[in-house]
C-alpha cells in the first residue's frame, strides 16, 4: 500500500528486474510494471493535481495552464517504476479560445535528436479535462515504457543477428526495431546492405521458448542451441540480397518475430517500406523515393541535393536484380 505525503516527493518504488532468459523480459513482466505505473499513477495525482483545471482555464491566462501541464507531466514521471528509463519527452501546450479558454491542444513528441520517434496528439475541451490531460500523459508514458522493454529485448536479438549474419557469409546486416511509430510496416528500412524489420508488439516479449536465444541449460544442450543456429544461419545464406531475404518472407525466426505472414506477397511488405514517389520529392530535405518503371522496382535516396540509388533495380515478379540506370531514367 502506497503512503501518501504532504509534500509531493518522488516515492522509491519497486525495481524491476529483468527475466533471466539473457536479461530478456516476458510478457508478465510487462504487465507487473505496467499494473504499478497505473497505480502509482493515481495515488501521485489524486495527491498533487488538487487544482480545479476548469477555474484555470475561466482566468484566460494559457500560462496557468502550461503550468498545470507541466506539473501533471512531472507528476506521471514520478510514477513511472524505478529501474525503468524512458526517453525524454518535448511538451507543447496550445490553450485557446473565445470566452476564456476551451481548447487546450497537447502535443508530446520525442526530443529533436532521439533515436525512438513519437508523437502524441490530443485536443481537450472542458468536459473531463483534468482525466483527459492526465490520461494523454499517463498512455503516453505506458507506450514509452513498454517501447524501452520492447528495445530491451530487441537489443539482444540484434546481437544474437549479427552472429548469424557472420555465420552465413551475406555482406548485409539483417536487424530488428520496436514498432513504435512505424504503423503497419513490417520492415522500417531497406537498402542494399541492410533489411530493418519491424518486431511485432506481442511477440517481442514472447522469446522464453526461441532456441536461438537460449544459452546452455539442463533441458538444452550447447549441441542443439548450436545446431538451430547454424540451420538459420544456412536459411539466411541463401539470400544473397536483402531483397532476395525478404522474397522469402525472411528465415523461421524473422518470420515469426515480426509476425510475417506468407498470404501476404513480399513486394506488399516492400511498398510499404517508401510510400513516396522518388518523381514527387521537392525541396531541399534529405529524403528517400521509390522508383518504378513498369516491374522494375528501386530506392532512391536524395542527400544534400544528390540522388543516390540505396535499394538497386530488381523485378517485381521474381526479384531478381535488373541492370537499369535508375538515375538516367529520372
Amino acid at each position: 500500500m502506497l503512503l501518501k505525503s504532504s509534500i509531493c516527493i518522488k516515492l522509491n518504488f519497486v525495481t524491476y528486474a529483468k527475466k533471466e532468459i539473457k536479461d530478456m523480459y516476458l510478457k508478465k513482466d510487462v504487465t507487473n510494471v505496467l499494473n504499478q505505473f497505473m497505480e502509482n499513477v493515481e495515488a501521485r495525482v489524486e495527491e498533487c493535481c488538487t487544482e480545479d483545471v476548469l477555474a484555470l482555464m475561466e482566468v484566460d491566462d494559457s500560462t496557468l495552464i502550461k503550468e498545470y501541464v507541466d506539473k501533471v507531466q512531472n507528476v506521471i514521471i514520478s510514477a513511472i517504476p524505478e529501474g525503468v528509463a524512458v526517453p525524454k519527452m518535448s511538451v507543447y501546450v496550445t490553450a485557446t479560445g473565445s470566452k476564456g479558454i476551451e481548447v487546450i491542444s497537447l502535443s508530446l513528441t520525442n526530443k529533436i535528436k532521439a533515436t525512438s520517434k513519437f508523437k502524441f496528439s490530443h485536443v481537450i475541451t472542458k468536459v473531463d479535462t483534468k482525466e483527459m490531460i492526465v490520461g494523454a500523459f499517463k498512455d503516453a508514458y505506458a507506450t514509452l515504457i513498454v517501447n524501452q522493454m520492447a528495445e530491451a529485448n530487441i537489443a539482444e536479438v540484434n546481437k544474437m543477428l549479427e552472429d548469424l549474419v557472420k555465420r552465413a557469409g551475406v555482406n548485409y546486416s539483417v536487424s530488428f526495431v520496436s514498432a513504435l511509430s512505424q504503423g503497419d510496416k513490417v520492415i522500417a528500412s531497406l537498402t542494399d546492405d541492410e533489411v530493418v524489420f519491424v518486431a511485432d508488439e506481442d511477440r517481442v516479449f514472447e522469446l522464453e521458448d526461441i532456441v536461438l536465444l537460449m544459452e546452455e541449460n539442463i533441458l538444452v544442450s550447447a549441441e542443439r542451441i548450436e545446431e538451430i543456429k547454424e540451420r538459420e544461419a544456412t536459411n539466411l545464406s541463401t539470400a544473397q540480397t536483402t531483397v532476395q531475404l525478404v522474397s522469402r518472407w525472411g528465415t523461421p525466426f524473422i518470420q515469426y518475430l515480426a509476425n510475417i505472414s506468407k498470404q501476404v506477397k513480399p513486394f506488399n511488405i516492400i511498398k510499404k517500406v517508401v510510400t513516396k514517389d522518388v518523381t514527387k520529392l521537392r525541396g531541399d530535405k534529405d529524403a528517400v523515393g521509390f522508383y518504378q518503371d513498369g516491374d522494375i522496382y528501386a530506392l532512391v535516396a536524395k542527400r544534400d541535393g544528390n540522388m543516390e540509388v540505396i535499394l538497386s533495380p530488381f523485378d517485381i515478379k521474381n526479384y531478381d536484380p535488373v541492370d537499369a540506370d535508375v538515375l538516367k531514367s529520372l
